[in-house]
């Protein structure tokens, strides 16, 4: 992917953009189980130390006596949690997952603050339902989760943000770069 054919973002944000997929590329490589096992998975559906979610959903949708709590969000929720923490983890090294940033009498925990050399970003990855991505790839970030990033910014005076979107039914993803100083018109 050239940086340069990303229409509508600028060069540094396109830059941002191909090196974050390459990172992410890299990561589901190191976290790809396959090679050790003689199925053949991909890190989407199994990472070290945990079960296939699609297991879990059956085996959890078979007992009768749990019928009060909806496996698809009980489960899959933490999963992708889980699998976002060790793949930005390893994408960028020495950073910290969900560290609690206080401004005042303001509290929040963005997903991931890279150390450095990436100590300009703040992390946060939000996963969708088909609809809400169509809309999101179509018109881009939502309000309330600009504004979520942005105020991770200001709160740990850093200049850039990643707002990632992950499709639930597809894995396909997608980063908008935000920036502290961008006002929306």
């Amino acid at each position: 992917m050239n940086a340069l054919a990303i229409v509508g973002l600028s060069p540094s944000d396109a830059a941002l953009v191909v090196d974050f997929f390459r990172r992410l590329e890299d990561a589901y490589k190191e976290l790809d189980l396959s090679s050790q096992i003689d199925l053949k998975l991909s890190p989407q559906e199994v990472l070290p130390g945990l079960v296939r979610v699609t297991d879990l959903l059956r085996d959890e949708a078979d007992q009768e006596d749990r019928r009060d709590i909806h496996p698809r969000f009980s489960l899959d929720g933490r999963f992708r949690h889980l699998k976002w923490s060790l793949l930005l983890s390893r994408m960028y090294p020495g950073g910290q997952s969900e560290p609690l940033v206080v401004f005042g009498n303001v509290q929040g925990h963005p997903d991931y603050l890279p150390g450095p050399p990436h100590e300009h970003l703040v992390i946060e990855v939000k996963t969708c339902d088909p609809r809400i991505w169509e809309s999101v790839r179509s018109f881009g970030a939502r309000k309330v989760h600009v504004e979520q990033v942005r105020t991770y910014i200001r709160m740990t005076g850093r200049s850039t943000g990643l707002l990632v979107y992950e499709n639930r039914a597809t894995l396909d993803v997608w980063p908008f770069v935000l920036h502290k100083e961008e006002k929306d018109g």
